[in-house]
């Protein structure tokens, strides 16, 4: 009996080493004869440049200014001028264009002097006073604590246009308010 359970043990341990040896049934390694697939992994790799517009710090503001030295005297103030610290950057270029829209149109009716990409104070001496157009507006509340209630004002909406080498622009819309003179019913524009 000793023999017989060899001989299970044998074939046991034979049979599915079968498929190791050469010649035998299921060839478990294959053979040069086949095609091989070839995989071509083919990606789009172009890059897509976006220009970003230009960044707007500061402002340009409706004031008096003395085109000579700080210290000049009320006479020899000069209304309207546009003037205010302002910097414009654009990380992918250069600004080409700076200033001030007044009436909506999307295009700069005043340019502003400097090199752009300072911070620094900006005037313009060409402003006209015939270019405003302030529109009258009340304040109005149904609260009896409002001081103002009654009180008229004029205001003008104006934007900050920055544009750079590729076109690209950003607009800033700013708010001047200008005083409303009751006994004459008109929006004051001076100082």
């Amino acid at each position: 009996m000793r023999n017989d359970q060899i001989f299970v043990l044998m074939l046991v341990v034979l049979l599915p080493m079968s498929g190791c040896f050469d010649g035998a049934v299921g060839d478990a390694e294959g053979t040069d004869e086949s095609e091989s697939t070839v995989i071509n992994n083919y990606y789009n790799n172009t890059t897509v440049e976006q220009n970003s517009p230009p960044v707007l710090v500061g402002g340009i503001a409706l004031t008096s200014s003395c085109p000579i030295n700080p210290e000049c005297g009320v006479n020899e103030m000069i209304w309207p001028t546009l003037s205010g610290f302002s910097m414009v950057q654009d990380y992918d270029g250069h600004v080409v264009s700076f200033g001030i829209d007044l009436d909506l149109d999307l295009t700069i009716d005043f340019e502003m002097p400097g090199n752009y990409s300072q911070y620094e104070m900006r005037m313009s001496f060409e402003m006209n006073e015939s270019l405003l157009n302030p529109i009258q507006e009340s304040y109005y509340s149904t609260s009896p604590s409002m001081v103002d209630v009654g009180r008229s004002y004029c205001y003008q909406i104006v934007n900050i246009i920055a544009i750079d080498d590729d076109d690209a622009a950003t607009i800033s819309p700013q708010v001047w308010i200008f005083d409303w003179d009751t006994e004459s019913e008109t929006c004051v524009i001076e100082p």
